[in-house]
């Protein structure tokens, strides 16, 4: 089993049709097929898959930034074959092409199921929290000073629509999670890092 990159739009195709089966991708997903074929035109080499006799074992897709950062949108790994090392083979490989491209670290978003995957990898986890809204930072702030996090805070945004903030933590703490998840109209994720 080897890695590679889809060669054609008709192989990227699989690819996501995969990726979206794998990780129930709902049809407004702002990452959808139109985006990674754009993506496709400009850096095939993030869009890597595995597949044995035909058949694709896992498919990770990701993005360059604008600065050395690499943002993994998708990474999906097909039910039967979990737990065989074919995720930990889609990031080892673009790892490499990370390097190989001068992109020094990798960033992306996990579900549940995988956040000790990413960690067992080495990736830093991040606490995400969204608040629906404009202006609620301050709101955001007063939450991670109540609860000892303040010197934490690494990103902060707002605009029209939300406010959000990211707080490093020293390991996946569900407990802040669900304090956060106690906010008014709140979304919140972990995401993980890793410096290469």
């Amino acid at each position: 089993m080897d890695v590679k990159s889809p060669q054609n739009l008709t192989e990227l195709t699989n690819v996501f049709r995969f990726v979206e089966k794998e990780l129930n991708i709902k049809p407004d997903h702002v990452r959808n097929l139109a985006y990674y074929k754009k993506q496709f035109k400009v850096t095939p080499q993030f869009l890597i898959y595995i597949e044995k006799n035909r058949e694709i074992l896992g498919a990770l897709l990701a993005i360059p930034q604008k600065n050395d950062n690499l943002l993994v949108g998708e990474l999906a790994v097909s039910k039967k074959t979990q737990g065989k090392g074919i995720g930990s083979m889609l990031l080892n490989e673009i790892e490499k092409r990370a390097k190989k491209y001068d992109k020094n670290n990798i960033l992306l978003g996990s579900l549940e199921t995988a956040e000790k995957f990413y960690i067992k990898h080495n990736y830093k986890p991040m606490l995400f929290i969204q608040l629906k809204g404009p202006n609620k930072l301050n709101e955001l702030k007063s939450f991670a000073i109540e609860n000892s996090q303040e010197n934490r805070i690494t990103w902060e945004s707002t605009d029209s629509e939300f406010s959000k903030i990211v707080i490093d933590t020293p390991n996946v703490d569900k407990i802040l999670q669900y304090k956060a998840n106690r906010l008014s109209g709140v979304h919140t994720q972990y995401l993980f890092s890793k410096k290469l």
